[in-house]
């Protein structure tokens, strides 16, 4: 079978690039029978997938992660291929604009070259006169609510517009629309129209599971001094990260921090905020700018996997303060772990998994600051086991996108 999957978001940091790159990983690892075609950005197409060898050697050779493939000897530079324990995994260069009216034509013909079997998108920015079989991915309906604040209004009202009719068209071309929690399949259903039969919810796995398991040994008192002396902070901290852009309500977070000092204003707590700010959300930056001298709140900037698990361990409480989260790998991770989570209501990933959570609404910034005020008072108070509903893994995320590959 050969499979195409749109790759072009690989390298973009957020939760689109994590579940492109570890649904592809998996799904070559236990498929290795069948061809997988990924459609790349100059950037990725480059450094993705394939690694030459560190040491300067003169081979064919070069490393797909860990397992040995061999590039291809097309005389176009634009495709390269592979072949091991993974399958074949063929790369074709996709440089097209990502959310561009280009990729209603050029990708389209693009993806057609390669005359697949099935096309995957993992998002929703899909050629929608695409000729061949489609299977698209839908995280959430974002888009429809918040846009790039550097655009015009009238620009803001087309973009809405687009992604609207997008889907509209989807509904009715896809073979199968995936959505990544019921949560967004409602909102298909009830704001798009589209037949529920169109729409499988395929829940995702956690990214890097094996640090924030490691995380969730230490005990808590022991991550908090370890955090402490790295940050030379003092007192309680509170800690939330992500790619900030306007759903995910740093606005709204920052204020209800800010109630909770003028409430207790001797707690010393300190808000700690991993990620960086998308470029393209002007109020998001200027977010970041002016509170960047605040002495308490400190950036982070992008984090690795281990330091994040370990600042969601050691916190008071972990904030995911979005308005909507199709998914959210946040709240997973926070609570594998070990860490007690105070999360916006609108979450799908609350679907799968439980323990030292409590919900609220992301409108009422009154509300997160009492969950906040709360959580200094008694840190240890509403601590529960982290429960995750079985089968939540990639592995399982794979194969049953896998099987819709094969149904059609």
């Amino acid at each position: 079978m050969k499979i195409g999957i749109d790759a072009r978001i690989l390298g973009e940091p957020g939760g689109v690039g994590a579940y492109i790159e570890n649904l592809v990983l998996k799904i070559a690892e236990i498929h290795p029978q069948d061809e997988f075609v990924l459609f790349l950005k100059t950037k990725e197409f480059e450094t993705k997938f394939f690694n030459p060898p560190v040491d300067g050697t003169n081979i064919s050779a070069v490393t797909f992660r860990d397992r040995l493939v061999i590039p291809s000897l097309a005389p176009d530079k634009s495709e390269l291929s592979s072949a091991g324990s993974l399958g074949i995994i063929k790369k074709v260069l996709a440089d097209v604009p990502i959310y561009s009216l280009a990729e209603q034509y050029r990708l389209k013909k693009i993806f057609e070259k390669e005359n697949l079997d099935i096309l995957h998108v993992p998002h929703w920015n899909t050629p929608v006169f695409y000729k061949g079989k489609m299977v698209v991915t839908i995280h959430d309906l974002v888009p429809l609510d918040f846009v790039s604040t550097k655009r015009a209004k009238l620009s803001q009202w087309l973009r809405r517009k687009y992604f609207y009719l997008i889907l509209k068209i989807l509904g009715q071309k896809a073979q199968k629309i995936i959505a990544v929690s019921n949560l967004t399949r409602d909102d298909l259903i009830n704001r798009i129209k589209i037949n529920p039969e169109k729409i499988e919810t395929i829940y995702s796995g956690i990214v890097s599971p094996k640090a924030y398991e490691e995380a969730a040994k230490i005990p808590k008192e022991e991550a908090r001094q370890m955090i402490k002396n790295e940050f030379k902070i003092n007192g309680p901290y509170f800690f939330a990260g992500g790619i900030w852009r306007t759903h995910k309500n740093l606005d709204g977070l920052i204020s209800a921090f800010k109630k909770t000092l003028e409430m207790m204003p001797s707690s010393g707590a300190k808000l700690l905020i991993g990620g960086v700010a998308d470029k393209s959300f002007p109020d998001v930056l200027n977010l970041f700018q002016k509170y960047q001298n605040d002495p308490a709140i400190i950036f982070l900037g992008m984090l690795d996997v281990e330091k994040q698990a370990l600042l969601m361990r050691g916190a008071v409480a972990d904030i995911l303060s979005s308005f909507l989260e199709g998914f959210g790998f946040f709240y997973l991770e926070a609570l594998s772990a070990g860490g007690d989570l105070v999360s916006s209501k609108n979450v799908g990933a609350k679907e799968v998994a439980g323990g030292s959570v409590e919900f609220f609404d992301p409108k009422n910034i009154d509300e997160l600051a009492q969950k906040m005020i709360e959580k200094i008072k008694n840190p240890e108070a509403c601590h529960r086991q982290f429960v995750l509903k079985s089968g939540t893994s990639w592995q399982n995320t794979a194969e049953k996108v896998y099987k819709i590959y094969t149904a059609h």
